[in-house]
């Protein structure tokens, strides 16, 4: 993932889209599906576009592609907002909700 051009998320259906974190944390430009929680996961740091859209999948590709400006923008705010999702932090609430009972 590290070395990707450009990750593409393009799930209609999520709870907590782990993938989607894990492309945050990589750092990388993401194409990333406008259907919650998408959106709220992902911030600013993905090109949302809506996904049953085969055009708007396209240009949302283009638009990262084509911008090497867009794309380092993308990338740096993908790094950033994984700061916002520790893994300490989510091993640590699932172990909490799964022993306290």
């Amino acid at each position: 993932m590290a070395r990707a051009e450009v990750l593409l998320f393009a799930s209609t259906c999520e709870c907590c889209p782990n993938v989607l974190l894990e492309y945050l944390a990589a750092g990388r430009p993401i194409v990333c599906s406008d259907r919650a929680p998408m959106p709220e996961i992902a911030g600013d740091a993905a090109e949302l576009y809506p996904p049953t859209s085969p055009v708007a999948l396209a240009a949302a590709l283009r638009r990262v592609i084509g911008d090497r400006a867009r794309a380092r923008v993308l990338s740096s705010a993908s790094a950033a907002r994984a700061m916002r999702f520790p893994a300490t932090a989510t091993v640590e609430g699932t172990v909490e909700a799964l022993t306290s009972w």
